[in-house]
């Protein structure tokens, strides 16, 4: 007979590997502010197209915080941008010299000190997407430029700062035009990923559904040892049946 605990351990392990896919190594996303929690989580590493949660990758990918863009707005911004601060002490910043030279003091006049504090750092300009996209009277009237072009010049500006391209790097796989994924140097499979969860989902984090489980697995267990035990004692007491 198959010992009753046997099954437990297959039980735990087996639910385990459906409940916890990944878990944040390098990136203490513990003390995220809290707006952030709805949007950035469950957070893929593969999202901001890095394989795992590595400070090297993950503060140097392309708005690595811009899902946090939405519900964390005023001192909630701040303090999502301290907490990154805290994770990246030397985040790149933005530089506008590949927009024309004849924008760059207005675009920067609107966006510094308003937005951003006193330099573009790309966490803090990524997240101003409609308020960059309305600077096409910079370009128009500084450089001359009809509205569609500005338009242009703005959007292209945005989408290679800010946008995370899986095509463009290492890191990620992009599908070919028959579908196949490919990787680095031409192979194939599904990228690593790595899964980031917030400390608490509605109350309930992996952690507290895996205690769960092995809460009730135990007592699936006990319940199962004190069967076999009981029939065991009765067999004793009564002995074997007559053929």
């Amino acid at each position: 007979m198959v010992s009753p605990w046997a099954l437990v351990v297959v039980l735990l392990f087996s639910t385990t590997q459906l409940i916890l896919p990944g878990s944040a190594s390098d990136v203490d996303f513990s003390t995220l502010p809290q707006c952030a929690w709805n949007d950035c989580f469950p957070f893929h590493s593969t999202s901001i197209g890095c394989t795992q949660f590595s400070l090297s990758c993950f503060c140097n990918a392309l708005a690595p915080i811009n899902c946090a863009a939405k519900n964390c707005t005023g001192n909630n911004w701040y303090a999502v941008e301290d907490w990154f601060d805290q994770q990246c002490p030397n985040p790149p910043n933005v530089t506008l010299v590949t927009l024309p030279e004849c924008s760059r003091a207005c675009i920067r006049d609107a966006l510094i000190p308003q937005y951003c504090a006193a330099q573009l750092s790309r966490t803090c300009f990524c997240r101003l997407q409609t308020q960059f996209m309305g600077l096409e009277s910079c370009l128009e009237e500084g450089c001359n430029v009809t509205s569609s072009a500005a338009n242009e010049t703005l959007a292209d500006f945005y989408r290679t700062t800010c946008i995370y391209d899986p095509s463009a790097d290492g890191n990620g796989y992009d599908p070919n035009a028959d579908g196949t994924p490919t990787g680095p140097g031409g192979s194939t499979g599904v990228p690593q990923d790595e899964v980031a969860y917030a400390p608490s989902q509605g109350g309930e984090s992996p952690a507290d559904r895996l205690n769960l489980i092995i809460g009730l697995a135990a007592g699936f267990g006990s319940l199962i040892a004190s069967s076999i035990g009981g029939y065991v004692f009765m067999h004793k007491c009564v002995g074997p049946s007559s053929p």
